[in-house]
């Protein structure tokens, strides 16, 4: 086991996604240079930073209106 094995804790998610996302994301992929799987892993890191800190915890409740 090399060292990149050791530290690789990442998760398998399936992603269900029409033709039309597909496409828009590897299009996406190819003008970055990256791999598909990378960048579906990029927007997913992007939408988990943006909204980790509206999701409710038992120490942080969603203020009722």
């Amino acid at each position: 086991m090399n060292s990149k094995e050791k530290t690789d804790n990442r998760e398998v998610i399936p992603v269900d996604l029409s033709d039309h996302e597909f496409l828009t994301i590897a299009r996406m992929a190819h003008e970055r240079d990256i791999t598909f799987n990378k960048m579906v892993e990029t927007i997913l890191w992007n939408y988990i930073n943006e909204t980790k800190n509206k999701i409710p915890t038992l120490t942080n409740e969603v203020p009722r209106e």
